[in-house]
């Protein structure tokens, strides 16, 4: 349902301040990449590559480069292969945050987090850097075909959590 504040204390205070925020459109790239779009004139802010794409076999971002000085085999390569998600959550009280998560769909078997609640503040290779959250795997699981969803729970002292579906 709905945040309320008296569930979510500061969660108005947190949507009437960033409410003027610049607006961005967050695509997945089968060239490696989370790209970020500015929503009022189409430029490219920044770009994100998934930590799992760095994999030491040819399965990453490695089935794009040179192999041995030879060229790269030409043909498709799933990468960031999915739809993220965006979901305001509160990291403790009333500290309020907005997450983008995001899976790499047939690109991999992996799940990632960036902090994206001031977009605009993002102007340089260090503060994109700066808001890497975490990135979930897991030796079971499958491709990362789930939309994810994060959901404040009742126990575990008013944890969020992330749920989605891998195989």
């Amino acid at each position: 349902g709905p945040y309320l504040d008296a569930n979510d204390p500061g969660y108005s205070s947190f949507t009437i301040a960033h409410a003027s925020r610049p607006a961005r459109v967050y695509a997945g790239g089968n060239d490696g990449m989370l790209h970020a779009f500015d929503d009022a004139n189409g430029d490219e802010t920044w770009a994100y590559i998934p930590h799992d794409l760095y994999r030491p076999d040819n399965t990453g971002l490695g089935a794009l480069a040179y192999q041995d000085g030879a060229l790269p085999p030409f043909r498709h390569h799933f990468l960031v292969d999915s739809t993220p998600r965006i979901v305001d959550v509160d990291f403790g009280g009333s500290d309020w945050h907005s997450l983008l998560v995001g899976g790499l769909g047939k690109g991999g078997k992996s799940y990632y987090a960036l902090d994206v609640t001031d977009p605009g503040a993002i102007t340089t290779e260090t503060q994109a850097a700066g808001q890497y959250l975490w990135t979930f795997t897991d030796a079971d699981m499958g491709y990362s075909y789930g939309k994810p969803t994060l959901a404040k729970t009742r126990g575990f002292s008013s944890k969020w959590l992330m749920v989605v579906a891998a195989g």
